[in-house]
């Protein structure tokens, strides 16, 4: 049925212990707790539990007042990379830190882009508060100077993974991003 994750198992059998923390999950879902940490043993097959929890929960509505779906957090930037290698083509999507990604406009990485960004429009208020700035200079000095990307590759890709229904992201950026970004 659709309440059931067993049904977007990404692979074509369920061994034992993964079948037993599937039903686990079933157990806590519908029960009262909020919270669940399954601790298992390497080999066990997290991935295939985790999308298919994931994927459960990206196609089922537990709270009206909520965006149904599920992210998935790894210790290591590699596995993540595993995870999307894996379920990319099933609709899963992944975010780094903004070091991952191409500024463009500044011919770097996004999170130097953003600092020069900012250095930029530090340095274009000091031109426009100063008297002796022409304004065709002004001009000149703001097209060489850019202020934000045009088309943010950071952005863009923080967008995707927000409108999924089932992302991948790896713990250090996900606490990174809780310490640093208010809702």
């Amino acid at each position: 049925s659709g309440n059931n994750p067993h049904r977007y198992f990404p692979f074509p059998t369920i061994r034992p212990a993964q079948d037993r923390a599937l039903n686990a999950w079933m157990k806590i879902i519908n029960g009262d707790k909020r919270f669940a940490v399954f601790e298992l043993l390497t080999g066990v097959g997290k991935s295939g539990i985790a999308y298919a929890i994931g994927a459960w929960a990206g196609s089922t509505t537990l709270d009206p007042d909520h965006q149904s779906g599920a992210y998935i957090l790894t210790t290591q930037k590699s596995l993540q990379t595993q995870y999307l290698r894996d379920f990319g083509n099933r609709g899963m999507v992944e975010l780094k830190g903004a070091v991952n990604y191409r500024c463009e406009d500044q011919d770097t990485d996004c999170q130097a882009g953003r600092m020069l960004h900012k250095a930029n429009r530090a340095l274009i208020q000091a031109k426009r508060d100063d008297p002796n700035t022409a304004p065709e200079d002004l001009l000149e000095f703001e097209a060489k100077h850019p202020i934000k990307c045009g088309t943010c590759a950071y952005e863009t890709a923080k967008g995707r993974f927000k409108a999924a229904p089932l992302g991948v992201t790896n713990f250090s950026y996900m606490l990174a991003e809780s310490k640093h970004v208010r809702t």
